[in-house]
């Protein structure tokens, strides 16, 4: 029987050399088969390289490289993360507002990876997801409009999993990075989400995200993406690691 594998394309980069964290726990989610996943990141997962999937016992999935573990994911209960609830509804005015704002910040203190497939503002409309969430003018949460393009869209219309998964892990970032200086770098370890209805393509929505605590080099963060009525389509909640000085 051939080894089931699975290559991230040059396009899903995070950091210029390796592979969007969302995309890459997006994936393995999808490959668990369920609505609910939480999924870890334990090397930068490469590009362009065929990773093994590996299904160590029911409900959990690893990527390898060679013997390198790289993500390892598994489901979780379907009320998972019944928790995590946006303040509030953001509209649409607020989170174009929120983006402006982001788009400022980043003019002052630039950014750190620009080329990131999710929220590198040198991506251009089409290609990258351009969810660039920043500070709404209230101040309690942190939000940006997103339309998903057809270039991610399934023949009939649908998001993937994987793209639902990447469009919320950016914008939950930049809220863990409301807790350290400005321009430090800091990545993703864990993700864990729940997608209750995959948007369509040409959807008007919103990635409203907020932070949830520190602990030294370890930052939390929660996100909900919401339709433009408020529904909640998805939920997540991240830890992001700040990188040591070197």
């Amino acid at each position: 029987m051939p080894v089931e594998s699975i290559v991230i394309a040059p396009r899903f980069n995070g950091p210029p050399a390796t592979a969007h964290g969302g995309v890459a726990t997006g994936l393995v989610a999808d490959l668990l088969g369920g609505p609910v996943a939480v999924v870890s990141l334990r090397l930068p997962p490469p590009l362009e390289v065929a990773l093994a999937v590996d299904r160590p016992s029911p409900g959990r999935v690893r990527l390898l490289d060679g013997d390198a573990l790289v993500v390892e994911g598994e489901q979780l209960a379907p009320d998972a993360l019944d928790d995590v609830v946006a303040p509030r509804t953001v509209d649409a005015a607020e989170a174009a507002a929120g983006a402006a704002r982001y788009l400022r910040d980043v003019a002052e203190h630039g950014h750190v990876y620009p080329t990131c497939f999710g929220c590198g503002p040198e991506r251009a409309a089409g290609d990258g997801l351009r969810c660039f969430a920043g500070r709404v003018p209230a101040g309690d949460v942190l939000a940006t409009p997103w339309t998903p393009h057809p270039s991610i869209g399934e023949p009939d219309g649908s998001v993937p999993l994987a793209m639902v998964w990447a469009a919320i892990d950016c914008p939950s970032g930049f809220a863990a990075f409301t807790q350290i200086e400005p321009g430090q770098p800091a990545l993703l370890a864990r993700l864990s989400a729940r997608v209750d209805r995959r948007p369509r393509v040409g959807e008007p929505l919103c990635v409203v995200s907020w932070p949830t605590g520190r602990d030294g080099r370890k930052l939390w963060a929660e996100v909900v993406l919401q339709g433009a009525d408020g529904e909640a389509l998805a939920v997540g909640r991240s830890l992001w690691i700040v990188l040591a000085d070197r």
